[in-house]
């Protein structure tokens, strides 16, 4: 059987955001002798370097992303375009996976008049205007949950949901040598793990655990990510001004296991998500988690974590204290919370489904 050519078009060159990570993922376990992958980066990065430590040929190609209101990128794209078209006529790609909507109309472009198929997966359930257009760019479209497939109901576009995983053998829970250290220490450890920016819910963070340490004082709040220069620095103003500078480590990027080990509490406050990669993975690691009550997170977690309102601060940080101070709830939280990582989100089935989707779409049957 001569494997299928695949080209994935890659939305950022590093391996940081979940839309990459969950890419690397596939890549890494894609059935080689059915799929034939090739990567398409903007520049040079740790996705370009780790896709050809697997072995996968590595393309380099800046397209310019088609964001809202950009529109001169429909004139910076033409010349890319034509290199791009040239590519897939050349190295004969049935299927092209892009992972941003970014990148659609360029590649959209690219690709008509060539047995190509596009496949975007879609990775967030934060609806636009231009959804629809979108959509209908797109031969086929993976949801990373029911929330991101809500997106597309009405389209004549076919959708499947296939949701976001987690490799659950290497997110293990903590030892018992780890557990002991959290009880014995004084402070209780607070943790946010991802990019450290508006929508992620940052600033109702901070404003909830300054209002949680008006009761419970021995609160320490760390934040491991990145985010724009600005960004970061509205957040470290916003801490000062709430009387947190002496409470929060601001960690920068740090591989997520032995933090989510170490932490007593993992917050996860984002206003929109798809299905959120970092929160699969606080899952399998067996944390205790206190998230924003949103659609993506309750389909997420079900009963294994506890949900807040935003909306009410006083009674988010009501709850954030209850939690605190009540590490049997804390632990029996976890343990729910890996179980269910363990069952819904494998990442042998995630690839699976994903697999058998790209050779329905290559072909041209529904993928609904």
């Amino acid at each position: 059987m001569t494997p299928l050519p695949v080209l994935f078009v890659a939305n950022w060159p590093e391996v940081l955001k979940g839309g990459q990570v969950n890419l690397m993922r596939l890549l890494e376990r894609l059935d080689r002798r059915r799929f034939a992958p090739t990567v398409l980066v903007s520049r040079e990065g740790t996705l370009a370097d780790r896709a050809r430590s697997l072995g996968i040929g590595v393309e380099v190609l800046a397209l310019t992303r088609m964001e809202p209101y950009r529109l001169y990128a429909f004139a910076t794209n033409l010349l890319p375009v034509l290199r791009l078209r040239r590519l897939i006529e050349a190295g004969g790609f049935r299927l092209i996976y892009i992972d941003s909507p970014d990148h659609l109309p360029p590649v959209w472009a690219a690709s008509r008049g060539t047995p190509a198929r596009l496949v975007w997966h879609a990775q967030t359930g934060a609806r636009t205007t231009l959804d629809p257009l979108l959509a209908a760019l797109a031969d086929g479209i993976i949801s990373c949950s029911h929330a991101a497939d809500a997106r597309f109901q009405g389209s004549r576009t076919p959708h499947v949901v296939v949701p976001n995983s987690v490799d659950g053998e290497r997110f293990l829970p903590a030892s018992a040598e780890a557990l002991a250290a959290r009880r014995a220490r004084p402070a209780t450890v607070l943790l946010h793990l991802g990019e450290l920016a508006r929508s992620k819910g940052l600033f109702d963070l901070l404003a909830i655990v300054a209002e949680a340490r008006r009761e419970h004082p021995a609160l320490e709040l760390w934040l491991a990510g990145r985010g724009s220069a600005l960004g970061e620095r509205l957040l470290r103003l916003r801490a000062r001004t709430l009387g947190l500078a002496g409470a929060v480590r601001w960690l920068g990027y740090v591989p997520p296991l032995e933090l989510l080990h170490a932490c007593d509490l993992f917050l996860f406050f984002s206003h929109s998500e798809g299905l959120s990669l970092a929160l699969l993975e606080a899952m399998a690691a067996g944390a205790a988690i206190l998230a924003s009550d949103i659609p993506p997170n309750r389909e997420a977690l079900g009963d294994a974590g506890v949900m807040i309102s935003l909306a009410d601060r006083r009674a988010a940080a009501a709850e954030l204290v209850a939690l605190c101070r009540d590490p049997g709830r804390r632990e029996a939280l976890g343990r729910a919370a890996r179980e269910r990582a363990l069952s819904r989100y494998p990442l042998a089935r995630f690839v699976a489904e994903v697999e058998s989707l790209f050779t329905r779409f290559a072909v041209g049957g529904e993928g609904t």
